[in-house]
C-alpha cells in the first residue's frame, strides 16, 4: 500500500462524455475507488465510457496493423486528456452467453483442468468384466502378475493359434467357403507347423507335441486352440531367471498379436493379458485416455444421441394439448386444429371413431389405452407422433421447422442422462466419482471433494498441479458468493450479477497486476452476508497491485473503499458533476453529498407506520420440490407488499419464477410454457383470485439498437405523427412512416437506421463505427430538415424524458407517458436511448412504466399480481424512495406486489416477508421464517437475514 501512495494518480481532465460537464478528477492508482450517485447522474459515463474506453483504446494500439486501421474511426471519449491509465478490463453485469454448451466449469477453466485430471489419474472400469483394472500393460507388468502367484503354481503360457491362410485376394465365393471351413475347423500338417517354429499346441485342453506329430492335425475352433509357448512353475529360480520369462512373454505377445493367456494344467488358475492399454484381469483392450475424451464438445467424448448437449427435443403433451378439458372435435390436439392441418384432424377423428372413441370425448376423459392409441397410432392410423414424423422430410422449410419446434420441449437425454458424455469417459473414475458426477457438484461441494479425494502415490504426483489449480479457482468462486452454483450449470442461465462475480473470480485466478478493473455493481444478487466475502475478493485484487474502479450503491461496499466519488447532484442534464470526492473520512464530512448523508445516517427511508393486513385471500403452491426446494408449501397473501429474502442460491428464484409465476402464467395468461420450465409441485390453489399477472424482471428488453425508450413505452408513434403534421414535412411529402428507422423510406440507407456500422474483427469482438453517411443521426438529410419547435427528429431522440414533457406539453398522451417514466426514476433517459444499453434495473423500471401505462389506457384495472426480481438493482438509495412510492401506490390500488430482494431497507418496507434458507444449494430450499419484518428480525439463529433486517429497522 505504501508503493501505491507514491504512484501518480490517474488524471482525467475536461471529461465531457454524455452528460458529464467538463469534469476534472484524480483517481489513486493501486486503490479501490467506488463511484456512486443517483441513477443517470453519469457514473457509467465516467467509469466505462471514459476510463475503460480509453484504457482499451490504448491496448489496441499494441495490436496488428489490421486492428489499428480502425482506431481513427472508433469514437474517442470526449475528454481533453487522460494520464496514467493502466491496461483496462471491464466486468459488467450483462451476461452475453448464448451457447447452450457453455457451463460454469468451462467459463472458469475448471473443466479444462478436470479433463486433464481424469486423463492422468482416472481409473477405467473394464467394459467386458467390470473390474477396475484397466491400465497400460507390457511384458514387464505381465511378468509381475505371474510372479505374484502362489509358490509352486504350474502354468501354460499360451498364445491364440494364428491365422495361417496367406491368400491375398479371394473371390466372394472363396471367402464364403473359407468362412464355413473355419467355423468347423482347419487341418494342418504336423510337421509343416513344426517347421514354421511351433513346438506344442493346446487343442481342446490337450497338449499336442508337434515334434513327434505325423499326418494332419485338425484345429477345430481357433478360440480353443493355442500355441503353447512355454511351461512354467512359479518358483524362486524363475524369479531369479526373469530374463527367460520375459523372452517367453514377448514371444507369446508376438504370436498372439498383443494378447496371451496363462492357465494351469488343471484349469484352476486362468487369466488373460494384453499388451498396451487393456484390462489386467481379462485382457480386453481399451482406448487410452486423453483430455479430449472427457469433453462434451469433442466427437470422442460427446454423447451420440444428444451431440453433447445433455438434452433432446421431444413432443410435449402440455403444448400439443394445452386445454385438456376440450374434446377432440373442439381442437384438443392444438397443432392439428390449424387450417393447414385440418385434413389430418379429420383423419384423426375418423380413426378414433372407428376405434370406439367418439369425437366429443374430452381429452382428460380418455383412458390410458386410448391415449396411447391417439399418440402412437395403430396400423393405418399414424397417431400424433406419426403426423409429426411425416413433417420431418419438409424440415428444410423454415415455417415447418418453426411449427414443429412450437410443440417440442427439452428433455434430459435418455442415453447419457444429462451428463453430455458417451459411455466410455463415464467409465473412468477419480476417487469415487466419474467426471459427470464431479460436474454435478456445487462449487462448495466440489472444493470439499477435491481437498479430500485420495489418489495413489503415482497418480497424486502427476495430478498435484492440476488439483491445485482447480482448488484455487473453486476457492475464489466460493469467496465471491457463487459457491451454490453447480459446475454443470448452463452459462446462459446465470444472472448478470452471477456472471460478473464468476468473471471476477476468474480474474483473481489469473493473478494480473498493474491492471485497471472497472466493475459494474458486483454486489447485485448478493445477500448482505455474502457481500462481505465479495469485498475480500475485491481487496485481494487490489492487493495484487491492481487499481479497481467500482460503480456501486451498496453501503457496505462503499464503506470498504479507499476512495469515494459521487457524481450528481441529480440525473441527466441536472447531473454530470463531481459532487464529492475523497477518502472515507473526508467524504463523510461533505454535506452536499446525498450519499454521505445516507451513510452517516442523517437521511433514511422512513418505515411504514403500520403493516397492511391484506384482503384475507392467498395463493398457495403445494409441495414445491424443483431443484433444491424440499417439498414446501408456499403461501402468498394477496393485497400486500410481500418480500422474499434469503442467501444466494437458497431457492428464491426457483419458487417465485420457475414454480409460482410459470404455474400462474399457464392458467391466467394461457401461455404455452414447456413442462420442463415449470417447477415441480403438487398443485396450485387460489389462482382465480387474481385477475392478471405481470413479471417485471431484469432480462434485456430487446437486442436491437433500434428499440428505444420512446418505442417501448409506445410514445414514438405520437412523435412521428406530430413530425409528419409539420408544414415543412407536408412540403416534402413526408408521412409518419418516413420518421421510422425500422422501415425503408426516411431512414439512412447505409446503416439501416442503426446510426453505426459493424466491422468484423475476426478473432476479436466486432467494432461499431459511426455511420459516415448520416453521422449517427439515423435519417436522411431531407427528413432531418423537418423541425418541431426548433428540433429535428434526431435532436428530439436525444431529448431527456423530463425535457420532453415541456417540449410536447400540448400532447397529453406523450406527457402522461413521460410522467410515468419520471415516477419510476427514469426521467433522465433520452427518448432515443437504446434499450439494449440499459442496465437490468433500468429495464425493470421501464417495464413498470409500460405496465402502468397499459392499465391507464385500459380504463379499468383488474387485481394484478406484480412480481419483481431485485428491483433496487442499479438504484441509489435516494432512487429507492421513488420505487417504494410506486410499490405502495400499486398495493393501495388493490394489487399485490411480490419482490425478491437483498436490500434490507426495501425489505423493511414490506407488509409480509418470506425468508428462504437457511443456506444456499442443498443447505437451502426451506421456508425459515415468514411474517412481518418485525417478526423476521426476531427469528434469531434460524434466519441469516434476521440480524441484517433488525439493523435496518433500527436505522443502522
Amino acid at each position: 500500500m505504501e508503493k501505491a501512495q507514491e504512484r501518480p494518480p490517474i488524471r482525467l481532465l475536461g471529461v465531457r462524455q454524455n452528460n458529464l460537464k467538463n469534469v476534472h478528477l484524480d483517481l489513486p492508482l493501486g486503490r479501490m475507488t467506488v463511484i456512486t450517485g443517483v441513477s443517470g447522474s453519469g457514473k457509467s459515463s465516467l467509469a466505462f465510457d471514459t476510463l475503460y474506453a480509453e484504457g482499451s483504446r490504448r491496448y489496441m494500439e499494441s495490436l496488428s496493423t489490421y486492428a489499428r486501421q480502425f482506431l481513427e474511426k472508433m469514437p474517442r471519449p470526449e475528454v481533453e486528456a487522460i494520464h496514467n491509465v493502466p491496461p483496462a478490463i471491464a466486468l459488467e453485469q450483462r451476461n452475453s452467453i448464448v451457447n447452450n454448451r457453455t457451463t460454469v466449469a468451462t467459463m472458469t477453466e475448471i473443466y479444462d483442468y478436470l479433463r486433464l485430471l481424469f486423463a492422468a489419474a482416472g481409473h477405467q472400469t473394464c467394459k467386458a468384466c467390470g473390474h477396475d483394472s484397466v491400465k497400460t500393460n507390457d511384458a514387464d507388468s505381465i511378468a509381475d502378475r505371474l510372479l505374484a502367484l502362489p509358490e509352486g503354481t504350474r502354468l501354460y503360457l499360451l498364445a491364440k493359434f494364428p491365422d495361417l491362410d496367406q491368400t491375398e485376394e479371394e473371390s466372394p465365393k472363396a471367402k464364403k467357403s473359407k468362412a464355413k471351413k473355419k467355423s468347423a475347423g482347419t487341418a494342418f500338417g504336423g510337421q509343416e507347423l513344426f517347421k514354421r517354429g511351433f513346438q506344442r499346441l493346446l487343442v481342446d485342453g490337450q497338449v499336442v507335441d508337434l515334434s513327434t506329430a505325423e499326418g494332419q492335425i485338425f484345429i477345430p475352433d481357433r478360440e480353443e486352440s493355442f500355441v503353447l509357448v512355454d511351461r512354467l512353475a512359479v518358483t524362486a529360480s524363475l524369479r531369479d531367471d526373469r530374463g527367460r520369462l520375459m523372452d517367453s512373454l514377448e514371444q507369446a505377445l508376438l504370436i498372439g498379436e498383443g494378447k496371451l493367456e496363462a492357465r494351469s494344467p488343471d484349469g484352476s488358475v486362468k487369466f488373460k493379458a494384453a499388451q498396451g492399454y487393456a484390462c489386467a484381469d481379462c485382457g480386453e483392450p481399451h482406448s487410452p485416455p486423453n483430455a479430449s475424451l472427457f469433453s462434451s464438445n469433442s466427437p470422442l467424448g460427446a454423447c451420440e444421441s444428444c451431440s453433447g448437449f445433455g438434452e433432446i427435443l421431444e413432443l410435449d403433451e402440455d403444448l400439443i394439448v394445452p386445454d385438456r378439458s376440450r374434446s377432440l372435435r373442439d381442437g384438443a390436439v392444438d397443432p392439428l386444429s390449424k387450417p393447414s392441418y385440418k385434413d389430418w384432424e379429420k383423419e384423426l377423428l375418423k380413426a378414433m371413431e372407428k376405434r370406439g372413441v367418439p369425437s366429443y370425448t374430452r381429452y382428460k376423459d380418455l383412458k390410458a389405452a386410448q391415449k396411447t392409441m391417439l399418440w402412437e397410432g395403430d396400423g393405418d392410423f399414424p397417431g400424433i407422433r406419426g403426423y409429426f414424423e411425416q413433417l420431418k422430410p419438409w424440415k428444410y422449410k423454415l415455417h415447418v421447422r418453426v411449427f414443429i419446434r412450437r410443440f417440442q420441449s427439452l428433455r434430459t437425454c435418455p442415453q447419457c442422462r444429462g451428463s453430455r458424455l458417451s459411455e466410455t469417459p463415464l467409465r473412468f473414475r477419480v476417487g469415487d466419482k466419474n467426471v459427470a458426477e464431479v460436474l454435478e457438484l456445487t462449487m462448495r461441494e466440489g472444493l470439499e471433494w477435491f481437498r479430500s479425494v485420495k489418489l495413489p502415490a503415482q497418480e497424486k504426483k502427476k495430478a498435484k498441479e492440476v488439483l491445485r489449480q482447480i482448488e484455487e479457482r473453486l476457492d475464489f468462486l466460493c469467496l465471491v458468493g457463487v459457491g451454490y452454483l453447480k459446475l454443470n450449470r448452463k452459462g446462459n442461465t446465470l444472472s448478470g450479477g452471477e456472471y460478473q462475480r464468476i468473471s471476477l473470480a476468474s480474474q483473481l485466478g489469473s493473478k494480473l497486476s498493474n491492471t485497471l478493473y472497472v466493475l459494474d455493481e458486483p454486489s447485485i444478487g448478493l445477500h448482505p452476508s455474502d457481500t462481505d466475502k465479495l469485498i475480500q475478493v475485491i481487496h485481494a485484487l487490489r492487493d495484487h497491485g491492481n487499481t479497481l474502479v467500482v460503480v456501486e450503491h451498496d453501503a457496505s461496499v462503499m464503506k470498504s473503499a479507499d476512495y469515494l466519488v459521487e457524481v450528481g447532484p441529480l440525473a441527466g442534464s441536472e447531473g454530470g458533476e463531481i459532487v464529492a470526492a475523497g477518502n472515507q473520512k473526508d467524504f463523510l464530512k461533505k454535506r452536499q453529498s446525498l450519499t454521505a448523508r445516507y451513510l452517516s445516517g442523517e437521511l433514511q427511508l422512513k418505515k411504514p407506520k403500520e403493516r397492511r393486513k391484506g384482503n384475507g385471500k392467498e395463493i398457495v403452491v403445494k409441495g414445491c420440490r424443483e431443484h433444491n426446494l424440499k417439498s414446501i408449501d408456499f403461501h402468498l397473501p394477496l393485497g400486500r407488499l410481500v418480500a422474499v429474502t434469503g442467501v444466494s442460491g437458497s431457492g428464491k428464484s426457483t419458487i417465485v419464477h420457475d414454480t409460482l409465476y410459470n404455474s400462474l402464467a399457464r392458467v391466467i395468461l394461457h401461455e404455452a410454457i414447456p413442462s420442463h420450465e415449470v417447477g415441480k409441485s403438487d398443485g396450485l390453489e387460489g389462482w382465480e383470485k387474481v385477475g392478471n399477472l405481470s413479471l417485471l424482471d431484469q432480462k434485456p428488453i430487446g437486442r436491437s439498437s433500434r428499440s428505444n425508450t420512446a418505442t417501448y413505452i409506445k410514445m414514438y408513434d405520437d412523435i412521428r405523427r406530430m413530425m409528419a403534421s409539420q408544414a415543412s414535412a407536408a412540403r416534402r411529402h413526408l408521412t409518419p412512416t418516413d420518421f421510422s428507422f425500422n422501415v425503408d423510406g426516411g431512414r439512412c440507407a447505409t446503416c439501416k437506421g442503426e446510426g453505426f456500422v459493424e466491422v468484423d474483427m475476426h478473432f476479436m469482438a466486432d467494432v461499431r463505427l459511426l455511420c459516415d453517411d448520416c453521422e449517427g443521426k439515423r435519417f436522411k438529410k431531407h427528413v432531418l430538415e423537418v423541425q418541431f419547435r426548433g428540433k429535428n427528429i434526431d435532436e428530439i431522440l436525444h431529448t431527456t424524458v423530463k425535457d420532453a414533457k415541456e417540449l410536447f406539453a400540448e400532447s397529453s398522451s406523450i406527457v402522461e407517458k413521460c410522467n410515468l417514466l419520471d415516477e419510476v426514476g427514469l426521467g433522465y433517459l433520452q427518448l432515443g436511448q437504446s434499450v439494449s444499453s440499459l442496465s437490468g434495473g433500468e429495464c425493470q423500471r421501464l417495464k413498470i412504466a409500460a405496465t402502468l401505462d397499459e392499465q391507464r389506457t385500459a380504463g379499468k384495472t383488474m387485481p394484478t399480481l406484480y412480481i419483481f426480481d431485485e428491483p433496487t438493482t442499479g438504484l441509489h438509495i435516494h432512487d429507492v424512495k421513488k420505487l417504494v412510492e410506486v410499490f405502495h401506490r400499486l398495493v393501495d390500488r388493490g394489487h399485490t406486489v411480490l419482490f425478491i430482494e437483498h436490500n434490507m431497507d426495501l425489505v423493511a418496507q414490506a407488509d409480509w416477508v418470506i425468508d428462504i434458507g437457511p443456506g444456499g444449494g442443498d443447505a437451502g430450499g426451506e421456508i425459515v421464517a415468514e411474517g412481518t419484518p418485525e417478526k423476521i428480525a426476531k427469528a434469531g439463529k434460524t434466519s441469516i437475514t434476521a440480524n441484517y433486517l433488525a439493523a435496518s429497522l433500527d436505522g443502522k
